[in-house]
């Protein structure tokens, strides 16, 4: 089974328990190293993983905290007898600053006594769907928003369809949360705890990145062990931590990952899990944490801020009363489909029909049994987690175009096709180019062949979903999604008809 091992869990500045930041994903014929610090040999052999598997080496961006175990873990590769290619990922900056670290070792002359071949793979600084694909991994990127140019890391397993998200450093940026969209875990760096820093994020603030992306669970890592706060010094609980596609449970690293789990930071109501026993619960408890506020225009600001699972509001407020700030709750597309409740003292008809108008899930008059509040809220987040009926679900249509012959237009007419009811009609719209050995759609769009339909030719016929297809298209400014041709004969050979 695959599995993902942290090798080191520091900040920059770490500490004596820990070594700075890096992991390797491991499956079961190869394995992938991203970020590189301290003694990774060592590292490696703690965790059970033979040199000879890994593969890949993925560098997130070039601060020397990520970037300065390049050149030993190269050496003690080449010296336990290292014959094959290493693949070696990263974005052009950073691997622009790992040759000129290698330069200083003069590392040139190494190739003259037999050193293994290594081939640099430039990161596009755009989000890429399948960076790269082996049978056992599909593996993503997205930029951040660092002091430098950064990447975040998607490694999806083949054999279970579950991945995790490694945010590497970053302040919060839409690229982490659509890039960690549906995530078994996301690793997010946490520097502080509620306070961001410049390039960095805070702890509340990787949990509500976390809890947007709906990713199951979020880890801290990077953070002290030790936070002062209000004038208490409260120290954090640690474990080791080696997470297969499925399941968490001690690991052979010596450092430590912050094992706190994310709360789903809320103004009023959030839902919080718990872990116990070293391991991941299929249920757990449900809690209610409150972040009460007097005013509604202070709720109302922070509500894009906590990112609430379920508001509750009273209808007396300064300001701004219950039922206009329900209405502006419902106005904003961020919140329009938030549950809402409102709680209060007045219980007339006339105005509970006033605050029904006004658009709330649930209207509840004080006094009332906090048995019967805490039923309610249940059904409400019950609710807003449910799927959609077969019968709510949008369905798509089918669009197809053919020719006889080539040459007659029917590529430029699909590429007109897409994009126009992309941008004028505002539909989900997707391309698909049929034409395996000479497609054009790509071309016309001017859209950079990084991803065809030759990079699905790894994964089985029972694999292939919509969550990997999603993988490798192309995006186009207008909305339109395209699914390219190969530019190869060969390449279109890799695609067979029961894949089609």
């Amino acid at each position: 089974m695959a599995h993902i091992v942290l090798l080191g869990t520091g900040a920059a500045l770490s500490d004596a328990r820990r070594e700075h930041t890096y992991l390797v994903a491991k499956g079961r014929q190869t394995a992938m190293v991203i970020d590189c610090a301290g003694s990774p040999v060592q590292r490696l052999s703690q965790a059970g993983i033979a040199l000879d598997c890994i593969d890949h080496l993925l560098l997130t961006h070039h601060h020397p905290d990520h970037i300065y175990g390049v050149s030993v873990f190269l050496l003690d590769l080449w010296l336990a007898g290292r014959k094959k290619v290493l693949h070696v990922y990263g974005l052009a900056e950073t691997l622009r600053a790992t040759r000129a670290m290698m330069r200083a070792f003069e590392w040139e002359r190494w190739f003259k006594f037999g050193f293994f071949p290594i081939e640099f793979h430039r990161i596009p600084p755009t989000p890429c769907r399948a960076l790269f694909v082996t049978p056992e991994f599909l593996v993503a990127t997205a930029p951040t928003k660092h002091l430098i140019p950064t990447v975040a890391v998607r490694v999806e397993s083949n054999e279970s369809r579950k991945s995790i998200t490694y945010s590497s450093d970053t302040q919060v940026c839409e690229t982490i949360v659509n890039l960690a969209r549906g995530s078994e875990i996301l690793f997010h760096e946490a520097t502080t705890l509620n306070a961001s820093k410049e390039g960095h994020a805070s702890a509340r603030q990787a949990g509500a990145q976390a809890k947007r992306a709906r990713a199951s669970w979020c880890w801290y890592i990077c953070r002290p062990s030790v936070i002062q706060k209000n004038g208490a010094r409260r120290r954090r609980e640690h474990f080791a931590v080696r997470w297969s596609w499925g399941k968490i449970s001690r690991g052979s690293s010596s450092d430590k990952v912050e094992g706190i789990p994310w709360q789903s930071g809320s103004w009023l109501w959030t839902t919080t899990r718990s872990i116990s026993n070293w391991s991941m619960p299929h249920s757990s408890k449900l809690a209610m944490k409150s972040l009460p506020h007097r005013m509604g225009t202070e709720a109302l600001s922070r509500v894009d801020e906590v990112l609430p699972e379920l508001v509750v509001s009273d209808v007396e407020m300064p300001g701004m009363d219950g039922y206009d700030l329900t209405r502006r709750l419902r106005q904003k597309g961020s919140t329009a489909h938030l549950p809402i409740m409102i709680l209060t003292s007045h219980d007339t008809v006339q105005e509970k029909i006033k605050g029904f108008e006004s658009g709330p899930d649930d209207y509840m008059t004080k006094p009332f049994e906090p048995t019967e509040l805490q039923a309610r809220v249940r059904v409400l987040l019950r609710r807003a987690t449910a799927p959609l009926a077969e019968s709510q679900r949008t369905k798509g249509k089918t669009i197809a175009l053919f020719s006889l012959r080539g040459g007659v237009g029917i590529s430029t007419i699909a590429a007109n096709l897409a994009t126009g009811l992309a941008q004028m009609w505002g539909c989900r719209t997707g391309l698909v180019d049929l034409v395996l050995t000479s497609g054009q759609s790509a071309l016309m769009l001017n859209l950079p062949l990084r991803h065809t339909w030759a990079d699905l030719s790894h994964a089985p016929v029972g694999e292939m979903d919509a969550d990997l297809i999603q993988m490798v298209l192309l995006q186009h400014a207008s909305g339109a999604s395209v699914l390219a041709a190969p530019n190869r004969p060969e390449q279109a050979e890799l695609i067979t008809s029961e894949k089609v």
